[in-house]
């Protein structure tokens, strides 16, 4: 039985693309300043206990986002379409799995455990700076019986976890910002494939890049999608033809490089031949992305 608080930075969908003949990954990692390599099924990772959690609720809501929300919303369509980019002709996604598309990659850019303490963090504190300099709607309000200022009044009954999970709150809206959503959309999409090379693509716990932002006519978006195939987005049609031109060896040693330097703990692969590249790579402390 599944555990309801193991919330997903990287769904199974997704990480069993590189799993082995033996249903396994090579997953590296680098403990004290050694890179280790162990093999785990693609279950066993991707996730974090209480990642998604609000505490400030009746213990049934705590999982809300990752049940009603990462699952149903983002998730499974998103698995949906993957199948049908990494299909052998040029895919064509319809307009429901398109969008779905554009909500996991989205999801991407939030959903990791590095970024979310962060956003948590700086998002419960903002707010109760908000709090704090404007004491006159509480006074407004406050009764003799009741606490000097609004923090206490939160806390005294209870519900001051609302201020703790102000940034949680945040995330479905992160991932459905409108105007976001609309320009990944309208780019040109491409899935590039390497069937016959010795070595293939890599993948991390931050495997998506978007450079050098979206603002840009210039912004790439990229995503490996299994060993012999990654997703590329983009304004410009001339770069993505261009990117096609490139002997397939170029594209996959800066796509891996990329998927390396980008990983806040973790590098996933199909086996272990890639310890010397992740050696050289992967910092030696963990670090998220800025």
């Amino acid at each position: 039985m599944s555990d309801p608080d193991r919330h997903h930075f990287l769904p199974q969908f997704y990480l069993s693309r590189w799993a082995n003949g033996q249903g396994q990954l090579s997953t590296y990692s680098r403990q004290r300043g050694k890179l280790f390599v162990r093999e785990y099924a693609p279950k066993s990772i991707g996730a974090e206990k209480g990642l998604y959690a609000l505490n400030g609720v009746a213990p049934e809501h705590r999982n809300a986002i990752e049940r009603e929300f990462m699952g149903p919303e983002v998730d499974d369509p998103a698995s949906r379409a993957l199948r049908i980019l990494l299909s052998e002709t040029r895919p064509v996604l319809p307009m429901d799995l398109r969008m779905a598309w554009v909500r996991f990659l989205m999801s991407l850019l939030v959903r990791l455990p590095n970024l979310l303490r962060k956003l948590k963090a700086d998002a419960s504190e903002m707010l109760a700076q908000e709090i704090i300099k404007r004491p006159e709607e509480y006074e407004a309000l406050r009764r003799a019986i009741d606490p000097p200022t609004l923090m206490e009044f939160l806390r005294e009954r209870g519900i001051d976890g609302l201020v703790e999970d102000f940034g949680t709150t945040l995330i479905p809206g992160l991932v459905e910002l409108p105007q976001m959503k609309a320009d990944i959309a309208r780019m040109d999409w491409r899935v590039f494939h390497f069937r016959d090379g010795p070595y293939g693509l890599v993948t991390s716990d931050f495997p998506i890049c978007m450079l050098p932002g979206l603002a840009s006519p210039d912004c790439l978006i990229s995503l490996p999608l299994s060993p012999t195939a990654i997703f590329l987005a983009s304004y410009s049609s001339d770069l993505l033809n261009q990117l096609d031109a490139l002997q397939p060896p170029a594209l996959i040693d800066s796509a891996n490089r990329i998927s390396i330097q980008s990983a806040q703990q973790y590098v996933y692969a199909d086996n272990r031949q890639y310890y010397d590249l992740v050696d050289r790579f992967l910092e030696p402390v963990s670090r998220g992305p800025e």
